[in-house]
């Protein structure tokens, strides 16, 4: 009777180490583990090039003669949208991004620049995330925004000029924080531009530039 008593205690105590042990162990083995996203890159600088934007699947190319660019700096973008020149700020949270609201310049261009820019500013403040690809895995940039998409490729130099729809060059230029009066064809709002921190402060009249925040 001992003996049977003895065994019945051993076997219970056996079960219970059992028991402590399963619920010390973590769930699953460690092949059923999930393995650690990538760390999301931080879009604080950089500049791209649009290629082609629109409903997944069926993305419009930009127009021929026509650049639209972004570029990420100090917290905000800017860039040009084909005929005038935007910026605005950003959030990002790992792969979730959106902009604050974005400004622009007020020069006038063709018709059908104009609507791809209107469409291109209406799809950039939709965006909600954003990936990173090609063969670097920096060299594609896809931001997303409800049922649509802009791609974008990284642009060979961030400094180099490009050729607008009217042949100009685009030129980064420092610019003053508010619009002042001034007078052209008629009585207007002008911003005040400048190549340098030296020098004088001109008023813009409408040419396309790249703003940049200093």
């Amino acid at each position: 009777m001992k003996v049977y008593k003895k065994a019945v205690t051993l076997m219970l105590m056996s079960l219970l180490l059992v028991a402590v042990l399963m619920a010390c162990s973590p769930s699953g083995s460690g092949g059923d583990l999930e393995p650690e996203s990538d760390s999301v890159p931080v879009l604080d600088s950089g500049s791209w090039v649009l290629e082609a934007f629109g409903p997944v699947g069926e993305e419009t190319a930009v127009l021929p003669n026509t650049s639209i660019t972004l570029t990420f700096a100090d917290g905000g973008i800017n860039g040009s949208a084909g005929c005038n020149s935007y910026f605005g700020d950003m959030t990002q949270t790992g792969s979730q991004l959106s902009f604050g609201a974005i400004g622009s310049t007020r020069m006038a261009c063709s018709e059908p620049s104009m609507q791809q820019e209107n469409a291109y500013l209406e799809a950039l403040a939709a965006v909600d995330r954003f990936s990173l690809g090609g063969q670097t895995a920096k060299e594609e940039l896809v931001l997303f925004y409800a049922d649509g998409r802009l791609v974008f490729q990284a642009s060979p130099s961030s400094e180099a000029s490009a050729d607008t729809e009217s042949g100009e060059s685009l030129k980064t230029l420092f610019v003053g924080p508010q619009w002042v009066d001034c007078v052209g064809v008629a009585p207007q709002q002008c911003l005040q531009v400048r190549a340098s921190e030296a020098a004088e402060w001109t008023l813009f009249y409408g040419q396309d530039i790249v703003l940049r925040a200093d």
